[in-house]
Protein backbone atom coordinates (compact mmCIF):
# COMPACT_ATOMS: atom_id res chain seq x y z
CA UNK A 1 0.00 0.00 0.00
CA UNK A 2 1.25 3.47 -0.88
CA UNK A 3 1.43 5.82 2.11
CA UNK A 4 -0.37 9.14 1.55
CA UNK A 5 1.73 11.77 3.32
CA UNK A 6 0.76 14.92 1.38
CA UNK A 7 -2.88 15.17 2.51
CA UNK A 8 -5.03 14.27 5.50
CA UNK A 9 -8.20 12.28 6.03
CA UNK A 10 -10.81 14.35 7.86
CA UNK A 11 -13.69 12.58 9.60
CA UNK A 12 -16.72 14.75 10.45
CA UNK A 13 -19.23 13.35 12.97
CA UNK A 14 -22.92 14.25 12.67
CA UNK A 15 -25.89 13.48 14.90
CA UNK A 16 -29.14 15.41 14.42
CA UNK A 17 -32.57 13.83 14.84
CA UNK A 18 -36.12 14.72 15.85
CA UNK A 19 -35.15 14.78 19.54
CA UNK A 20 -32.38 17.36 19.23
CA UNK A 21 -33.02 19.18 15.95
CA UNK A 22 -34.43 22.31 17.62
CA UNK A 23 -31.20 22.96 19.48
CA UNK A 24 -28.76 21.33 17.03
CA UNK A 25 -29.85 22.24 13.50
CA UNK A 26 -28.34 25.74 13.26
CA UNK A 27 -25.08 24.53 14.80
CA UNK A 28 -25.01 21.60 12.36
CA UNK A 29 -25.57 23.92 9.39
CA UNK A 30 -22.84 26.33 10.42
CA UNK A 31 -20.41 23.46 10.90
CA UNK A 32 -21.15 21.70 7.60
CA UNK A 33 -20.95 24.96 5.66
CA UNK A 34 -17.54 25.68 7.19
CA UNK A 35 -16.21 22.44 5.70
CA UNK A 36 -16.06 24.29 2.39
CA UNK A 37 -12.84 25.78 3.78
CA UNK A 38 -11.28 22.31 3.41
CA UNK A 39 -12.34 21.60 -0.16
CA UNK A 40 -9.43 23.43 -1.79
CA UNK A 41 -6.93 21.98 0.68
CA UNK A 42 -5.30 18.53 0.40
CA UNK A 43 -7.96 16.58 2.29
CA UNK A 44 -10.16 13.50 1.94
CA UNK A 45 -13.37 14.22 3.84
CA UNK A 46 -15.54 11.48 5.32
CA UNK A 47 -18.88 11.86 7.08
CA UNK A 48 -19.52 9.52 10.02
CA UNK A 49 -23.20 9.82 10.94
CA UNK A 50 -24.70 8.41 14.15
CA UNK A 51 -28.16 7.63 12.72
CA UNK A 52 -29.42 11.15 12.08
CA UNK A 53 -32.89 11.72 10.64
CA UNK A 54 -33.43 11.06 6.93
CA UNK A 55 -33.53 14.74 5.96
CA UNK A 56 -30.21 15.36 7.68
CA UNK A 57 -28.57 12.41 5.94
CA UNK A 58 -29.97 13.65 2.63
CA UNK A 59 -28.55 17.10 3.35
CA UNK A 60 -25.14 15.51 3.92
CA UNK A 61 -25.29 13.32 0.81
CA UNK A 62 -26.33 16.25 -1.39
CA UNK A 63 -23.79 18.71 0.00
CA UNK A 64 -21.01 17.83 -2.50
CA UNK A 65 -18.53 18.15 0.36
CA UNK A 66 -17.78 14.55 1.29
CA UNK A 67 -15.61 12.03 -0.51
CA UNK A 68 -17.24 9.21 1.46
CA UNK A 69 -20.25 8.87 3.76
CA UNK A 70 -20.55 6.22 6.47
CA UNK A 71 -24.01 6.19 8.02
CA UNK A 72 -24.43 4.02 11.10
CA UNK A 73 -27.80 2.65 12.16
CA UNK A 74 -27.09 3.41 15.80
CA UNK A 75 -25.46 6.13 17.88
CA UNK A 76 -21.88 5.20 18.77
CA UNK A 77 -21.27 8.67 20.22
CA UNK A 78 -17.74 10.02 19.74
CA UNK A 79 -16.25 6.55 19.14
CA UNK A 80 -17.57 6.79 15.57
CA UNK A 81 -14.74 9.18 14.79
CA UNK A 82 -12.29 8.57 17.63
CA UNK A 83 -11.73 5.02 16.39
CA UNK A 84 -13.45 5.16 13.01
CA UNK A 85 -11.19 7.87 11.57
CA UNK A 86 -7.76 6.39 12.39
CA UNK A 87 -8.93 2.86 11.58
CA UNK A 88 -10.21 3.85 8.13
CA UNK A 89 -7.27 6.21 7.52
CA UNK A 90 -4.89 3.37 8.26
CA UNK A 91 -6.77 1.03 5.91
CA UNK A 92 -6.59 3.61 3.12
CA UNK A 93 -2.94 4.53 3.71
CA UNK A 94 -3.31 8.06 5.10
CA UNK A 95 -0.34 8.97 7.27
CA UNK A 96 -2.29 11.81 8.88
CA UNK A 97 -5.91 12.20 9.99
CA UNK A 98 -8.20 14.52 11.91
CA UNK A 99 -11.65 14.03 13.45
CA UNK A 100 -14.27 16.70 13.93
CA UNK A 101 -17.66 17.02 15.59
CA UNK A 102 -20.61 18.90 14.13
CA UNK A 103 -20.12 21.69 16.63
CA UNK A 104 -16.66 22.58 15.25
CA UNK A 105 -16.27 25.28 12.61
CA UNK A 106 -13.31 25.86 10.30
CA UNK A 107 -12.21 29.45 9.73
CA UNK A 108 -8.77 28.89 8.16
CA UNK A 109 -8.75 27.86 4.49
CA UNK A 110 -4.98 27.48 4.18
CA UNK A 111 -3.46 25.45 7.01
CA UNK A 112 -3.29 21.82 5.84
CA UNK A 113 -0.21 22.06 3.58
CA UNK A 114 1.84 23.80 6.26
CA UNK A 115 0.67 21.38 8.96
CA UNK A 116 1.54 18.34 6.85
CA UNK A 117 4.94 19.84 6.03
CA UNK A 118 5.55 20.51 9.72
CA UNK A 119 4.71 16.91 10.63
CA UNK A 120 6.81 15.50 7.78
CA UNK A 121 9.82 17.43 9.05
CA UNK A 122 9.29 16.96 12.79
CA UNK A 123 9.14 13.24 13.53
CA UNK A 124 9.16 13.91 17.28
CA UNK A 125 5.64 15.40 17.06
CA UNK A 126 2.69 12.99 17.39
CA UNK A 127 -0.07 15.51 16.69
CA UNK A 128 -0.74 19.17 15.99
CA UNK A 129 -3.46 21.05 17.82
CA UNK A 130 -5.27 23.25 15.30
CA UNK A 131 -7.97 24.65 17.57
CA UNK A 132 -8.12 28.42 17.86
CA UNK A 133 -5.18 29.56 20.00
CA UNK A 134 -2.80 32.48 20.31
CA UNK A 135 0.65 31.98 21.81
CA UNK A 136 1.00 35.71 22.55
CA UNK A 137 -2.39 35.75 24.31
CA UNK A 138 -2.31 32.33 25.93
CA UNK A 139 -4.00 33.58 29.11
CA UNK A 140 -7.20 33.98 27.08
CA UNK A 141 -7.09 30.22 26.40
CA UNK A 142 -6.14 29.06 29.89
CA UNK A 143 -9.20 27.41 31.49
CA UNK A 144 -7.98 28.39 34.96
CA UNK A 145 -8.34 32.04 33.89
CA UNK A 146 -11.07 31.92 31.23
CA UNK A 147 -13.57 29.10 31.90
CA UNK A 148 -14.95 26.96 29.08
CA UNK A 149 -18.41 28.49 29.38
CA UNK A 150 -16.82 31.75 28.19
CA UNK A 151 -14.30 30.24 25.78
CA UNK A 152 -15.00 26.58 24.94
CA UNK A 153 -11.53 26.32 23.39
CA UNK A 154 -9.78 27.18 26.65
CA UNK A 155 -7.71 24.37 28.15
CA UNK A 156 -5.55 23.54 31.15
CA UNK A 157 -2.07 24.91 30.65
CA UNK A 158 -0.23 22.00 32.19
CA UNK A 159 0.02 18.28 31.49
CA UNK A 160 -2.90 16.64 33.30
CA UNK A 161 -1.12 13.29 33.63
CA UNK A 162 2.27 14.43 34.92
CA UNK A 163 1.18 17.72 36.47
CA UNK A 164 4.14 19.39 34.78
CA UNK A 165 3.82 22.93 33.48
CA UNK A 166 4.00 23.43 29.73
CA UNK A 167 7.45 23.67 28.20
CA UNK A 168 7.36 25.57 24.91
CA UNK A 169 9.80 25.46 22.00
CA UNK A 170 10.86 28.48 20.00
CA UNK A 171 8.52 29.34 17.11
CA UNK A 172 8.91 27.19 14.00
CA UNK A 173 8.00 28.91 10.74
CA UNK A 174 6.56 26.74 7.97
CA UNK A 175 5.14 28.48 4.92
CA UNK A 176 2.69 31.10 6.12
CA UNK A 177 2.21 29.39 9.48
CA UNK A 178 3.93 29.37 12.86
CA UNK A 179 4.10 26.25 15.03
CA UNK A 180 5.31 25.47 18.53
CA UNK A 181 6.09 22.24 20.36
CA UNK A 182 5.21 21.47 23.97
CA UNK A 183 4.30 18.66 26.38
CA UNK A 184 0.49 18.98 26.31
CA UNK A 185 -1.77 16.03 27.10
CA UNK A 186 -4.34 14.35 24.82
CA UNK A 187 -7.38 16.39 23.80
CA UNK A 188 -10.51 15.67 21.77
CA UNK A 189 -10.37 19.21 20.41
CA UNK A 190 -9.42 19.81 16.75
CA UNK A 191 -6.09 18.06 16.16
CA UNK A 192 -4.20 16.65 13.17
CA UNK A 193 -2.81 13.25 14.17
CA UNK A 194 -0.26 10.78 12.95
CA UNK A 195 -2.68 7.98 12.10
CA UNK A 196 -0.56 5.25 13.69
CA UNK A 197 -0.27 7.19 16.96
CA UNK A 198 -4.01 7.81 17.30
CA UNK A 199 -4.78 4.20 16.40
CA UNK A 200 -2.26 2.92 18.94
CA UNK A 201 -4.37 4.36 21.77
CA UNK A 202 -6.87 1.55 21.09
CA UNK A 203 -4.39 -1.34 20.95
CA UNK A 204 -4.76 -2.52 24.55
CA UNK A 205 -8.48 -2.07 25.08
CA UNK A 206 -11.52 -4.14 24.07
CA UNK A 207 -14.34 -2.11 25.63
CA UNK A 208 -13.89 1.58 24.80
CA UNK A 209 -15.16 4.23 27.23
CA UNK A 210 -16.92 7.23 25.70
CA UNK A 211 -16.64 10.99 26.06
CA UNK A 212 -14.80 12.24 29.16
CA UNK A 213 -13.83 8.76 30.42
CA UNK A 214 -12.19 8.15 27.04
CA UNK A 215 -10.23 11.39 27.33
CA UNK A 216 -8.89 10.28 30.69
CA UNK A 217 -7.89 6.90 29.27
CA UNK A 218 -6.31 8.46 26.15
CA UNK A 219 -4.31 10.96 28.21
CA UNK A 220 -2.61 8.11 30.06
CA UNK A 221 -2.02 6.05 26.92
CA UNK A 222 -0.56 8.96 24.98
CA UNK A 223 1.76 9.81 27.84
CA UNK A 224 3.50 6.46 27.27
CA UNK A 225 4.55 7.56 23.79
CA UNK A 226 7.81 9.57 23.91
CA UNK A 227 6.65 12.24 21.48
CA UNK A 228 5.57 15.86 21.81
CA UNK A 229 2.56 17.97 20.83
CA UNK A 230 2.59 20.55 18.05
CA UNK A 231 0.51 23.72 18.22
CA UNK A 232 -0.57 25.82 15.23
CA UNK A 233 -0.48 29.45 16.33
CA UNK A 234 -3.87 31.13 15.79
CA UNK A 235 -5.32 27.74 14.85
CA UNK A 236 -7.82 26.82 12.17
CA UNK A 237 -11.02 25.79 13.97
CA UNK A 238 -13.15 26.68 16.94
CA UNK A 239 -15.94 25.21 19.03
CA UNK A 240 -19.51 26.40 19.54
CA UNK A 241 -20.41 27.62 22.99
CA UNK A 242 -23.49 25.37 22.78
CA UNK A 243 -21.51 22.16 22.47
CA UNK A 244 -23.90 19.35 23.45
CA UNK A 245 -20.90 17.39 24.68
CA UNK A 246 -20.56 19.93 27.49
CA UNK A 247 -24.21 19.69 28.62
CA UNK A 248 -25.42 17.28 31.28
CA UNK A 249 -28.31 14.91 30.61
CA UNK A 250 -30.57 16.88 32.93
CA UNK A 251 -29.98 20.00 30.84
CA UNK A 252 -30.71 18.24 27.56
CA UNK A 253 -34.34 18.60 26.61
CA UNK A 254 -34.98 20.89 29.59
CA UNK A 255 -35.59 18.10 32.05
CA UNK A 256 -37.08 15.57 29.63
CA UNK A 257 -35.79 12.02 30.02
CA UNK A 258 -32.58 11.51 28.04
CA UNK A 259 -31.79 8.29 26.26
CA UNK A 260 -29.47 6.22 28.40
CA UNK A 261 -26.17 5.39 26.70
CA UNK A 262 -23.70 2.60 27.16
CA UNK A 263 -20.62 3.68 29.08
CA UNK A 264 -18.46 1.48 26.85
CA UNK A 265 -18.50 0.31 23.22
CA UNK A 266 -17.09 -2.98 21.96
CA UNK A 267 -14.09 -2.33 19.72
CA UNK A 268 -14.53 -5.53 17.71
CA UNK A 269 -18.24 -4.94 17.16
CA UNK A 270 -17.68 -1.36 16.07
CA UNK A 271 -14.92 -2.30 13.62
CA UNK A 272 -17.10 -5.08 12.18
CA UNK A 273 -19.95 -2.66 11.54
CA UNK A 274 -17.56 -0.04 10.14
CA UNK A 275 -16.10 -2.50 7.65
CA UNK A 276 -19.58 -3.60 6.56
CA UNK A 277 -20.37 0.01 5.67
CA UNK A 278 -17.17 0.65 3.78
Amino acid sequence: MNIISDKIMVGWLSYVNKDNIDRRHDIFETSIESLINLKDQPTYIVNFDNNSSTEIKDRILNSNIFDKCIHFKDNFLDISVLLGVPYLANKMGFKYCMYMYDDFTIFNNDFVNDTVSFLNNNEDVHCVRVTEYSYSKMNEYDSRIIPKNKNPDSIRHYNTVTGNKLSWSDPIHVGKSVFYKNNWHYTSRPTVWRTDVLLSIFENIDEIPVMQPFEGYACKELQNIPLVTGVLDFGAMNTFKQSERMITKKQIGKGKPARSISSKISKDLFIKLLMELT
